[in-house]
Formats: C-alpha cells, structure tokens, sequence
C-alpha cells in the first residue's frame, strides 16, 4: 500500500504587533493507523504595516527603507521545524522640506497598507521522545513566534514612523504505513526507500567525532554608517573531511551623537533615535544575516531662547551613546556548504546602515551623528573523513524486534530487537543518527547509500530494498561483509542521493540483528562516548582504523578479501543472472 498520510490539520493565527509568541494545539497521531514516519509542517507567514517619513532638511534626499519579519514554529522539544522570513521595503527621493511634518508633500511618504509573504514546507523527524508526544489519542502542542525589525538609511534629519503585524497559517500533516505495510513479508518489491528529509530551515544535526576549527576573525573598524566592506573568509578545506555546519557570528556597535534644539515658543517633548543595521551576505540564501543595533535620547526642550547654538534651555545634547550586540547564524543548506568549501577565499559583503527616527516639535533643530562597526567569527564543524565510514541504516529501514518490525529511526533505547546469533532478543542502548548532504560532500561515493534489492541474497532476504551505509557489514556464510565490498551495479548498488538520514543502533554487545530481514551487523562500540554529541559511543568502522577493536569485540569474522568474499560475490552474480539483472560475463 506504501505510505499514507492523514488528512491536513490547520491552524491560523491573526495579524498582530509583530514580536508575539503562540502556542498552537494539533490533533495527535493515532497509533491505530499504523506506525508514523514523519510529521510534515506547513507555514505560511505574513508581515503587514507600513513606514512613513519626512526629510526635515532644505535639501532632497534619498530614503530606503525596510521591515524585514520573520516566523518560527519551533517543535515539543524546542527545536526550529519550519521558518520563513516576508518582508515589506520601500525607496524613493524626499524633496527638501515643504514646511510640515505630516509625511505629505514632496518632502514626504506614507507607505501603508501593504503586506508581504512566504512560505515553507518542512518533514519533520525528531528523536524518539519528541516524536512520542504526537502519538496518542489527545493533542501536541507547538509553539509558533514572530519578529520584525526597521532598517533604514536616509538623511540626518528625519522624520520616521514605522508599523509591524505579523500573522500565520501552520498546518500538520502525518505520513505513516499501515500496520500491514510494516511486515517486510508482504510483497517484496521496492517499498523500503530512502527517506530524504529536505526543510526551509534545516536543524543542524552534529554527529559524533566532529570537529570545530578555530574561528577566522575579521573586524571592522568603527566609521560613519553607510559603509561597506568585503570580507575574504578561507574556505573549508574538502580533504579534512565533510563540511556539516559553518558558525557565524556576528557582532556590532553604534556610537551615537544626538542634539536638539527646540525653535518654537513653547517647551516640547522630543524623542529622537539613531540606528545602525549590520547586513552580512550569506552565500546560496537571499537573506543576509542582519543585526540592529539603536540609540536615543528623549525629554523636553523649553522655549526657544533666541539663538540657535544646540545650547542652552531649549536643546539638549548627549553626544556619547553606544550599543553592542551580538549575534549567532548556523549555514546547515546544501548551497551554502558548498560555497564555503574549497580553495582559496569567499568574500563576504558586510556593510552598515544608518537610520533616524525623530518625534518632536515642527520647529526642530538636529544634529545626528553615527558611526558603527563590526567583528566577525566564521568556524567549521565538520566530520573527519574517517568517522564518515560508520555502520548505518537509512530512515525508514524495518528491523525485526520482539513487536514486529519498526523503521529504526523510531526504536527506543531499552527496546528488545531480534538477535541473529543468540537466537533470542537483545536490548538497543543506544542510538546515534545524522543527516548528510552527500552532494556537497568531497567523496559523495564515501556517503552515498547502497542498495541491497529485495531477495538479493535469497527469499526475503532482504525482503524489500535495503539501504545501508557503504561500510556497514551484512552477515553472510558465518561472516561480516562491509557491503561496499559486494556492489556489482544491479541487485547491490550504491544510489547517488542529495542527502539522506542514517541511524546507527547499538547493543548490549555487537551483534547480527534482521534489517528488512536480512542480517546485519548492530553498531560496535569502541569505547568513547565522550566523542558524540548526544553522548553515545564512537568506532570507526573503516578497518584501517579499527582493526584493534573489531579483534577484541567484533562479533563474527570481518572479511575484506579471499575466497569467502569471491564466493559470495560470485553467489550474488549467480542468483542476479537468473533475475535476468545482469548479462553473462564474456571473455
């Protein structure tokens, strides 16, 4: 029957003053139906509002103007699913000033009314315990929030007003197999596939054994705002291994000089504030990473007192304002990834924007000054090339337990899986996952899946495709075999993917259990789990690095070469031939 999904869930939440938080409720996942795979997010954002402005000075000026927005649904377990970034922009020439404030005039704008939107589609897989709490009969909740912020450049005296709403539609879907689907036995055909998770804004998910190099540092000295710059960041270098996350942080100042001079006849209140925004091109996005940085002075100027100085009674000066603040950007997209890697440098444009907002008196006096500068931290987290060689299933992979058969991306430690060698049940303690864009990757044939076809070793062995990493060992004649070593381009075949899933399940000791029903090694602990993220064990299971440890824990034999591995290589021929999937070999 292949995968099924439920019927679309939908939730809407109203435009209002951007910067709120919602919390959203969905139907759970009914077990009945079978066993869920993922849960897919849909999220359409929206941002609303408008900027109006008036140059206050005798000269025509320039305004550009934005109201970038964002919107995130963030999981149970806090983690970003899905996010999109609408925005509303406006540019245009200010004549000098015609006399009145009112954003009217050739000295004004009033750009309202108007709205902009995105949307995004995101699978979400989250760990065991996050996945269990869409399961049941009730409702999960998920937590959905919404910021905008104004980036402006224009001239010293202006006048500013700007308005932000934000609004969402998110939907929830559930894709999941019938309960007469999770047999491997029923069919046989090709229904066991690779499950290639792509999102708008894919969560990072960092595996054992990887590395962070140092942090390139680039700074940018303090100038008058509305400069520009380019950064020539090294790339990653490819033969160190798989590049997974590029760190970026970003961090700012704004130092501002605010007078004022009230030149009415009676005191005012004013308010006047200066902002730097921080733009920082990212490669392969659209969207640079921003960071708004504000100063402002505020209070009331008496009554004019005859001479326009910035002094006295009626003006006020504070001349020495500052703001810092930092930020923090993960590149985890495939594009980005494989801009940063390779020789040589990437330039990155950073530049500094300088805005005003003033609200004050018709008869105004000003003097705004400000500068801004920068410092930039670029790091990268990647695999080693030899910790890629590890022993693992793709999502979406059915292994045998003491249940029935479970995609191993759902299996939960303290769960009993079928042992081949004992002849009985054994405990998973532990599991260890990790995403991979094999397409940006030096070696994608390093990561690349292979493909077992069903009964490629005999009936319903496997019983429907499997898909394993290159170096994962099945067990055949009494002995291990890392797969890699038995491709022969039809019924074992490695498949070229843009990424995939892999999951890697550990026993209480090494050991064969039933992939699909074929047996395949469990994951051998070397000993070190202080190595991974999420505190499981390493090994690497290339033998070049772990020759030691497959000797003193390995389960069964590891054949790499000789007449065991000839024959069963010449068994797959055989049985492929008679498939009619490869021609005979001629001389």
């Amino acid at each position: 029957m292949g995968t099924l999904a439920t019927p679309l869930q939908q939730w809407v939440i109203s435009d209002a003053v951007a910067g709120w938080t919602q919390n959203v409720t969905f139907a759970q996942f009914d077990p009945s139906l079978g066993t869920l795979l993922d849960v897919r997010i849909g999220l359409t954002g929206d941002i609303s509002g408008g900027i109006s402005a008036e140059n206050l000075q005798a000269t025509a000026s320039a305004l550009m103007a934005s109201l970038p927005g964002g919107i995130t649904v963030y999981g149970p377990d806090g983690s970003i699913i899905a996010s999109v970034r609408p925005s509303l922009s406006v540019s245009a020439d200010l004549g000098a000033f015609d006399g009145t404030a009112d954003y009217t005039g050739a000295s004004g704008l009033s750009f309202t009314g108007r709205s902009g939107s995105q949307s995004a589609v995101a699978a979400y897989q989250p760990d065991a315990t996050a996945l269990a709490q869409f399961i049941g009969t009730g409702s999960v909740g998920l937590s959905v929030g919404s910021w905008a912020v104004l980036t402006a450049a224009g001239p010293a005296n202006l006048q500013l007003l700007s308005t932000a709403n934000a609004g969402a539609t998110i939907t929830l879907q559930y894709d999941y197999i019938a309960p007469g689907d999770n047999d491997p036995g029923q069919g046989g055909g090709t229904g066991g596939g690779v499950v290639v998770t792509t999102t708008n804004n894919p969560i990072p998910i960092v595996f054992a054994g990887s590395v962070t190099t140092a942090p390139q540092v680039f700074t940018v000295a303090d100038s008058t705002t509305d400069w520009s710059n380019l950064l020539a960041v090294s790339r990653f270098d490819p033969t160190l291994g798989m590049l997974e996350v590029v760190n970026i942080t970003l961090t700012g100042d704004i130092h501002g000089s605010i007078a004022a001079e009230n030149l009415g006849g009676a005191p005012a209140a004013f308010n006047i504030g200066q902002t730097a925004a921080l733009s920082l091109s990212l490669p392969g996005s659209v969207f640079p990473l921003l960071l708004s940085l504000a100063v402002d002075s505020s209070g009331t100027l008496g009554a004019f007192d005859g001479s326009a100085d910035l002094s006295g009674a009626s003006a006020e000066s504070d001349p020495d304002l500052a703001q810092s603040s930092t930020t923090t950007y993960s590149v985890m997209d495939a594009d980005g990834l494989a801009a940063f890697t390779g020789a040589g440098t990437i330039d990155l444009g950073i530049s500094a924007t300088g805005a005003s907002a003033i609200n004050g008196p018709g008869n105004l006096l000003t003097k705004l000054l400000a500068q801004a500068g920068a410092e930039v931290q670029i790091s990268y987290t990647y695999l080693p090339d030899a910790a890629a060689n590890t022993a693992c299933f793709a999502a979406g992979t059915l292994i045998t337990t003491e249940d029935g058969h479970v995609p191993v991306e759902h299996l939960q430690v303290g769960q009993r899986v079928r042992s081949v060698l004992r002849g009985g049940c054994a405990p998973v303690v532990w599991i260890g996952y990790r995403q991979v864009a094999c397409h940006q990757h030096p070696r994608p044939d390093k990561v690349w899946p292979v493909c077992v076809r069903a009964r490629a070793f005999g009936p319903r062995m496997p019983a429907r495709d499997l898909f394993l990493s290159p170096d994962h060992a099945v067990f055949v004649e009494g002995v291990l075999i890392p797969v890699r070593h038995l491709v022969n381009g039809s019924t074992v075949k490695q498949v070229p993917v843009e990424s995939i899933t892999y999951y890697h399940v550990e026993l209480d000791t090494h050991d064969v259990l039933l992939a699909e029903g074929l047996p395949a090694e469990s994951f051998l602990n070397g000993g070190d789990r202080s190595a991974f993220s999420n505190g499981g064990p390493v090994v690497q299971m290339h033998p070049e690095f772990n020759v030691l440890t497959w000797e003193a824990e390995g389960c069964a034999p590891l054949v790499l070469t000789g007449p065991v591995l000839d024959a069963v290589r010449l068994d797959l021929e055989r049985r492929a031939r008679r498939r009619g999937r490869l021609r005979p070999a001629t001389a």
